[in-house]
C-alpha cells in the first residue's frame, strides 16, 4: 500500500514538473528578449536619475559661494556691489522691488510691531550687469544690517547648462528712521553654466542669468523683542574659573569669537568642526579659521 502511494506521488510530481517545463518552454524567445531588454532599460533609467540627483546636489552646494558674495553686496547696501557683479551674467533678466512698500500694515497684538509687505515690480527687465542696481528704494531706507543672507531651498536642471533654484533671504535691519526690521522673502534664480579656465583646468562656472524677486515681507518695531543679556548671563572671567573640560573651554572661545565679530552666529553651525586643542589631548569644538 505504501509503495503504491509513493508511485502515485512520484507520478504526480513528474506531471507537475512536465507541466512547468512545458509552460516555460512555451514562452516565445522574442518575449524573453523583450523582458530582458525592458529590465535593462529601466536599470539604465534609474541609474541616470540617480546621477542627475547627485549632480544637482553638487551644483546647488557649489552655489553657496556666489550667493554668499551677493549677501555681502546687500550688507554693503548695494545689490550688486562690484564684487557681486562677478556672480552675474553680463546681461541679466530681473524682477525688482516696487518703488515703495504697501501702505497697509498689520499690527501684531500690542507688541509695538507691524507686519508689512514690499511689492515686486509688475514686469521683468533685461539689464546690463554693469548698470544693474536692485532693491534701490529699500536699501536707501537702511542705516545698516545686523545680519543678512541669501540661501537656496531647492534646485533643478532645466537644460544641460541651465539650473534653476528656489531661493530665499532673511535679515535684520537697522532703518534710518530709527526702527528695526526683520525681513524675509523668496527669489527665483536661473543660473547659466559655462566652461571657464580656473587655474590650470577648465571648470563649469555658474552665473545668474535671471534674478526674480518673488516676495519681500518685513516686521518693523521701535526696538527688538529680545535683548542681548550675554554679558550678564555669561560673564567670561567668572566662567574661566569654572572650566572643567576642553568642551567648556571651546564654549568660552566660541562666545569670544562671536562677540569680537570674528564669527557670525549664523555661520557657526556650518563652519564649526572638530579639531585638536593645542593644549589638550582630546578634541573639542571651535570655529574653523
Amino acid at each position: 500500500m505504501t509503495y503504491s502511494i509513493l508511485r502515485v506521488a512520484a507520478s504526480c510530481g513528474a506531471i507537475v514538473l512536465f507541466s512547468v517545463a512545458c509552460t516555460q518552454s512555451s514562452l516565445p524567445a522574442a518575449d524573453e528578449s523583450d523582458a530582458v531588454s525592458s529590465l535593462a532599460d529601466q536599470t539604465r533609467a534609474d541609474r541616470s536619475l540617480a546621477d542627475q540627483v547627485v549632480h544637482s546636489e553638487i551644483v546647488i552646494e557649489g552655489l553657496r559661494v556666489p550667493l554668499g558674495a551677493l549677501s555681502k553686496s546687500v550688507v554693503n547696501l548695494q545689490l550688486p556691489d562690484e564684487r557681486g557683479r562677478g556672480v552675474l551674467e553680463p546681461v541679466v533678466t530681473i524682477v525688482d522691488l516696487g518703488a515703495e512698500p504697501d501702505a497697509a500694515r498689520e499690527a501684531l497684538l500690542d507688541l509695538g510691531f507691524e507686519r508689512g509687505r514690499w511689492p515686486v515690480a509688475g514686469e521683468s527687465l533685461t539689464v546690463a550687469t554693469q548698470e544693474l542696481s536692485l532693491w534701490t528704494e529699500f536699501l536707501a531706507t537702511v542705516e545698516f544690517f545686523h545680519h543678512f543672507k541669501f540661501y537656496n531651498v531647492r534646485g533643478e536642471f532645466r537644460g544641460q547648462d541651465l539650473y534653476h533654484t528656489d531661493s530665499g533671504f532673511n535679515g535684520l535691519v537697522q532703518l534710518k528712521s530709527g526702527e528695526i526690521a526683520a525681513i524675509q522673502g523668496k527669489l527665483g534664480l536661473d543660473w547659466h553654466g559655462g566652461l571657464e579656465l580656473v587655474g590650470d583646468a577648465e571648470q563649469t562656472v555658474w552665473r545668474i542669468a535671471r534674478f526674480e524677486t518673488k516676495s519681500f515681507n518685513f516686521i518693523e518695531g521701535a526696538e527688538p523683542l529680545f535683548v542681548d543679556v550675554g554679558d550678564i548671563a555669561f560673564e567670561i572671567e567668572a566662567w574661566r574659573a569654572t572650566i572643567a573640560s576642553p568642551r567648556d573651554e571651546g564654549t568660552v572661545a566660541t562666545v569670544l569669537d562671536i562677540r569680537s565679530g570674528a564669527l557670525a552666529m549664523d555661520d557657526y553651525p556650518r563652519k564649526a568642526e572638530k579639531i585638536w586643542n593645542p593644549e589638550a589631548t582630546v578634541p573639542w569644538i571651535r570655529p574653523r579659521r
